[in-house]
């Protein structure tokens, strides 16, 4: 069961998400309960701002240590941009994002991995790290004191993975040939 626990005034896009909105995300309450809240894209640490954070150096950075070992999180989404590309779940399922939060700050973080699978094959360096559903209670639930033993778990799971689109990028050369033939075709 999840329980929502978001202010009716907090303005929750559904497209086009940039670091700073807010994103519906999910967290275990005291008793264990899941709890669908929202948070800023963003920590605010001393040196700027930082919207994702790195699965390989979060348990030690000091922006992310604390929130790793006890505020850790799932940001459901149907699809994730990476450059100009839009990836997706093979189905139509959502899918899990691993994240840090601050509750303080009212702020979440999404980590990331070294790209895999289809996000690799075109040339990406980073993705999002994916969680399976049979790893998502272990990953939010706070009596796991060990979040490093399933990074081991997490780095091994390839998400099933498609290109759903490309974002038109008017700096390149195909970026201005996308958008001309959708002008040309509106």
């Amino acid at each position: 069961m999840v329980t929502a626990k978001y202010r009716v005034g907090d303005l929750l896009k559904t497209s086009d998400i940039v670091p700073g909105d807010r994103l519906l995300t999910i967290v275990e309450g005291l008793r264990g309960e899941r709890i669908l809240t929202s948070f800023a894209w963003g920590f605010k640490p001393q040196e700027g701002k930082l919207f994702n954070a790195r699965i390989e150096s979060a348990a030690w950075k000091n922006t992310w240590s604390e929130a790793f070992k006890n505020a850790r999180a799932i940001v459901p989404v149907t699809s994730f941009e990476l450059g100009q590309d839009i990836f997706g779940p093979d189905e139509h399922f959502t899918l899990g994002l691993a994240a840090v939060y601050d509750k303080a700050k009212g702020a979440v973080a999404i980590l990331t991995q070294p790209a895999m699978g289809l996000c690799r094959d075109l040339g990406h360096n980073r993705m999002p790290v994916v969680i399976p559903l049979s790893l998502q209670q272990a990953w939010l639930s706070r009596q796991n004191t060990k979040p490093l033993e399933l990074k081991g778990e997490l780095s091994m799971f390839v998400p099933e993975l498609r290109l759903l689109g490309r974002v038109p990028n008017p700096a390149t050369a195909l970026g201005r040939q996308m958008l001309a033939q959708e002008a040309a075709s509106a």
